[in-house]
């Protein structure tokens, strides 16, 4: 017999073909389906709330986290007879985030949807058979499970997940002109460190000490050949790949344990106010069964991090050794800071990219996301005092090292620039616009100073209709990343006569086609951009709000839109008809602001970044050896 609904929530199109809708209304918050699914309207259920309902959700989030990192029972977590358990907070921010925002959005839909017969399809599987990651999967049913345990007038419908072969080549598809553009685009010391790593082998003489490099980036990348010449002698470190005295952690694990039904209480508690209690019932034993997987993953990765370090101290016994990486963000790379830090091996972390003091998620995130290291080398006078902030600064020595060459390299911009034109059939003499998107969230959720993808996309929908007033191509560069099972609405939505996709591939790249680039996202992308020297037009939106000292510098630096203020539209294309020489002009003329605003929130002061590198490192070394 066939079940009739009014109204049915699919998270993907996967789902949707697997179960008869019959005359039901479709709802969705992958912003892909409305497109996909040619035979239906979609809505998004994203839609029945509000942002400051959102920002409201986010703040009682921060709210929990500072009081966890700062109550009286939990500081125990960051010490060595607790397995430093605390580093798991990590984790827990992003579960704590994302399992109330989907009950939030559930929670109003079940409501607007009151005394209609309703349904929710999806699958329960929130993790790759292969996984040991206490967080779900970026493109599983969250929705789904949460119906799964609801107790309600909602029925759940069962169907398969979304193979990971199907979601892996809609996501991570990478054409081979990126792949040439990724190696022509490197220094020569990027390419000799590509080289070498792949040999897996020590390299160098070993007169300064050994360094191991366990996870790198581009400053490093750059870095690498003057650190071999000025002595060092270079390896990746070993890891071992099975760890051993799993059985020693009995005592840490019974520890854990007994934090876990407080810490869930507290939460339960942070979200009673947003969140029907049905569903503050179901989201509970969900945030349970993850704290057991939190648990065991950190007792893997204790004992595997442990194991590490002492490798590696065993090594550090015959010359002076430093650890040189990328941020140390994850529980287990956490770890083996803390295990560095007992066997007083120094720890220098390199920054990737900038962000610090621009975007406003980034201002609200607790300290404890940054306390690992001895030393950082940061982009810019805002990172620096971004980590002064934080609950690591009273341990962390901060330097300003600039950005690393390769974002301001031009080697072969010419060359990109022509292929991509040919490849987009694009006259030679043709002027480019680059919309240079940014992504949604679906089970990454940021926190506060993010929005919802529905708002994402209507904002989104308004910046492409604007995009036919530019006189030329207008290239949509993607972000080459996706977290639903379905394409992102960019990849499949109408676009003008005059704007064309870039297939996915990095924008460091393609960003040397364009005359002139429209960014909607900070971090590292503002960064990319800006060294490229090209104009530059900024649109502020709820995916990427800036804070107040960032966006007063951005007005007086380049072409700036408020994205979220009625009419945008109309002052996206007035700017887009400006000729090449209008748009020259107008840059030039804020050259100045731009400059003060590159040094002070991106790419930093201009200099020797290989040579800044060198010198940390050397006295990180140093300093070991004097304590």
């Amino acid at each position: 017999m066939t079940r009739t609904y009014d109204s049915i929530w699919i998270d993907d199109l996967h789902s949707l073909r697997q179960i008869e809708v019959l005359d039901a209304e479709v709802w969705s918050t992958s912003t892909g389906v409305p497109y996909l699914e040619k035979k239906r309207s979609v809505r998004s259920p994203e839609n029945l709330i509000s942002q400051p309902e959102i920002d409201a959700l986010f703040l009682a989030q921060k709210e929990l986290l500072t009081k966890l990192r700062t109550g009286v029972a939990f500081p125990e977590w960051d010490r060595p007879e607790s397995g430093y358990a605390f580093v798991q907070l990590v984790a827990l921010n992003k579960l704590f985030h994302l399992f109330a925002y989907k009950g939030f959005v559930l929670s109003r839909w079940l409501d607007c949807t009151s005394g209609q017969a309703r349904a929710i399809a999806g699958s329960i599987d929130l993790y790759p058979s292969s996984s040991t990651s206490p967080i779900p999967a970026r493109h599983s049913h969250i929705y789904a499970a949460i119906a799964s345990r609801i107790q309600e007038d909602v029925h759940f419908i069962p169907v398969d997940s979304v193979p990971e072969k199907l979601f892996s080549r809609i996501s991570n598809h990478i054409p081979l002109v990126d792949k040439v553009f990724n190696l022509t685009s490197r220094s020569i010391s990027a390419v000799a460190y590509q080289i070498w790593r792949r040999q897996s082998r020590p390299l160098g003489r070993g007169k300064r000490g050994e360094m191991i490099i366990p996870y790198s980036n581009e400053g490093i990348e750059d870095a690498f050949l003057g650190l071999l010449k000025a002595g060092w002698r270079i390896s990746n470190g070993v890891f071992p790949e099975q760890p051993k005295d799993l059985d020693a952690c009995t005592e840490i694990y019974d520890k854990m344990m007994g934090f876990k039904d407080p810490v869930v209480a507290l939460w339960t508690g942070s979200i009673s106010g947003f969140v029907r209690p049905n569903v503050v019932a179901a989201l509970q034993e969900l945030m349970c069964e993850s704290f057991d997987r939190i648990v065991n993953s950190h007792l893997y990765d204790y004992a595997r991090a442990h194991q590490t370090v002492e490798l590696w101290h065993r090594a550090a016994r015959q010359a002076p050794m430093v650890v040189l990486t990328n941020g140390m963000f994850s529980p287990y790379q956490l770890l083996l800071d803390r295990f560095l830090r007992e066997r007083k091996l120094p720890v220098v972390c390199v920054d990737h990219g900038t962000g610090a003091g621009v975007a406003e998620f980034l201002e609200n995130e607790n300290g404890y996301l940054q306390n690992f290291g001895d030393i950082h080398a940061v982009y810019n006078q805002e990172s620096l005092e971004s980590f002064e902030r934080s609950t690591a600064a009273e341990r962390l020595s901060l330097k300003v090292a600039g950005a690393p060459p390769r974002l301001s390299s031009r080697r072969f911009s010419q060359t990109i620039r022509y292929i991509t034109k040919i490849k987009h059939k694009i006259p030679l003499s043709s002027r480019i616009a680059m919309y240079v998107t940014t992504l949604t969230s679906n089970n990454s959720i940021l926190g506060f100073g993010t929005g919802s993808d529905d708002e994402y996309a209507r904002y989104q929908q308004g910046v492409v209709s604007a995009l036919s007033a530019f006189e030329g191509t207008v290239l949509v560069k993607a972000y080459p990343v996706q977290r639903y099972g379905d394409p992102e609405q960019i990849w499949v939505m109408p676009l003008p006569s005059n704007a064309q996709l870039c297939p996915p591939g990095e924008f460091r790249h393609y960003r040397w086609a364009a005359d002139f680039l429209i960014v909607e996202a900070t971090a590292s992308t503002l960064a990319w951009a800006f060294a490229s020297e090209r104009p530059l037009l900024f649109i502020e939106n709820e995916r990427a709000r800036l804070t107040d000292r960032a966006r007063s510098s951005m007005r007086r630096s380049m072409f700036y839109i408020d994205g979220r203020e009625p009419g945008f539209e109309a002052r996206l294309a007035a700017i887009l008809r400006l000729s090449a020489k209008e748009i020259a002009d107008q840059w030039s003329e804020m050259a100045s602001a731009r400059a003060k605003f590159n040094e002070r929130f991106l790419l930093g002061p201009n200099q020797d970044f290989s040579s800044t590198i060198r010198n940390v490192v050397a006295s990180a070394t140093l300093d070991a050896t004097q304590h």
